[in-house]
């Protein structure tokens, strides 16, 4: 029996020792990797400042197809999607959660981002109905660029169909879109801008809150509709997942 003890205790420790190596051994590549695969990122988070940056640098302000410092934006076409612009602010706004989007005197970037949509169609030259066009932003948590930047792009047909449905249904209310669910509210336009007031974020949410929200405008019969989506555990404020960036109609 002791005989028994010690070689079951013996074949503990020669298996155990594989898997402490391993161990110690993801240990080190993590070590070794990490470091430099998020410092990659980090600068890759960047990259749609630095646009801004050489479009104002530049002569003929490319790669920017619309450069308006006087207005504090950029039009930047992306190559996701072969319709899809980005409105970038010309001053350093890392994304929704920023208080100057509070401010009265900020430019309005949603109704600046709307008031571009042809742009969309110009691309695949063909004329895009007013309500299969949309504006989102992604929440904090799960955007790649740290520079606010308002995607442009077609409406999936499918949410389109769900969006008709609110129609009648009061100003305000509560939605489920692919899986995730969806605040909603009816303004008459988007001046001024839908982001001052309580028009969007909870009242009370503080920069941290509101970081963890992403939007999505679209219009419905002479209105426009604000969707709003909190990330939380597998939900990560991925609004964006609501367009179309091949634009099928």
């Amino acid at each position: 029996m002791s005989s028994g003890w010690k070689q079951h205790r013996h074949g503990s420790c020669f298996h155990a020792r594989p898997v402490i190596f391993s161990l110690v051994s993801c240990v080190f590549l993590l070590a070794v990797i990490v470091p430099p695969v998020l410092s990659s990122l980090h600068h890759q988070s960047g990259a749609l400042w630095r646009v801004v940056e050489r479009c104002a640098r530049t002569p003929d302000h490319k790669p920017c197809k619309i450069y308006n410092p006087q207005k504090g934006f950029v039009l930047y076409k992306v190559k996701a999607g072969k319709g899809q612009y980005l409105l970038l602010p010309t001053r350093r706004l890392l994304g929704i959660e920023e208080d100057a989007l509070l401010e009265a005197d900020t430019p309005n970037y949603l109704q600046a981002a709307w008031a571009h949509r042809a742009l969309v169609g110009e691309a695949y030259g063909r004329f895009i109905p007013d309500d299969r066009l949309s504006l989102s932003i992604n929440s904090r948590t799960i955007r790649s660029q740290e520079q606010l930047h308002v995607h442009i792009d077609c409406l999936r047909a499918d949410i389109r169909q769900i969006l008709n449905g609110l129609e009648g249904k009061g100003e305000q209310g509560e939605v489920l879109l692919r899986g995730h669910q969806y605040h909603w509210r009816l303004v008459p336009s988007l001046t001024p801008s839908p982001l001052l007031g309580d028009s969007f974020f909870p009242a009370g949410a503080d920069r941290a809150e509101r970081g963890y929200y992403g939007l999505v405008v679209a219009p419905l019969h002479g209105h426009f509709l604000l969707l709003r989506s909190r990330a939380y555990g597998l939900n990560w404020g991925f609004t964006e997942e609501l367009q179309d960036h091949r634009c099928t109609l």
